[in-house]
């Protein structure tokens, strides 16, 4: 009863083991001015890179339905910066991505998006 009992929490134990993950699931850090803006007003948007190399600058691209276009990155904030003014109503969400190189020196690709709700 007790080997049995000793083995059951022993293969629960290594169960819940393998299911844990330390791995970072990302690198950026996204903040926004806002979630919520009245038509017409600004908003910004600062995409950040925790595991940046500093010699090389990245590359972000904003995707929309029929185009893909970069956005600027700030050197003194060390940050990807998008901003508009916006005057349709409703939920406007926002896909990209950036390309880089990790303090490693390896080149990586993650994929961003953020939301707001324009009033």
């Amino acid at each position: 009863m007790k080997i049995k009992l000793i083995s059951i929490l022993t293969i629960i134990i290594v169960v819940l083991l393998s299911c844990r993950n330390d791995k970072k699931v990302s690198d950026l850090r996204i903040e926004k001015s806002k979630d919520t803006l009245f038509a017409g007003e600004e908003i910004i948007v600062r995409i950040y890179i925790e595991n940046l190399m500093e010699s090389h600058w990245p590359a972000f691209s904003i995707i929309t339905a029929d185009d893909t276009a970069r956005i600027p990155f700030d050197e003194k904030l060390k940050c990807g910066i998008f901003q508009g003014k916006f005057h349709k109503i409703g939920k406007r969400e926002f896909s990209g991505f950036v390309e880089y190189y990790d303090r490693n020196g390896i080149s990586r690709k993650e994929d961003f998006s953020f939301c707001f709700l324009v009033k």
